[in-house]
């Protein structure tokens, strides 16, 4: 998949919809998943919002 993302043409499809290819490791994926895990939680709990 991180090779698709470096053609040229792959490229300019995803930025003209508005997404930004972004390739990297499984390993580096799950990393920013924990990280975006945290924050939100935080954000989450201080807003005060429960699930319903």
């Amino acid at each position: 998949m991180v090779y698709a993302l470096k053609v040229p043409d792959t490229r300019k499809r995803f930025l003209s919809s508005g997404a930004e290819p972004v390739g990297n490791t499984p390993e580096a994926f799950a990393a920013v998943i924990r990280s975006d895990m945290a924050k939100w939680a935080k954000v989450i709990k201080a807003a005060g919002i429960k699930p319903e």
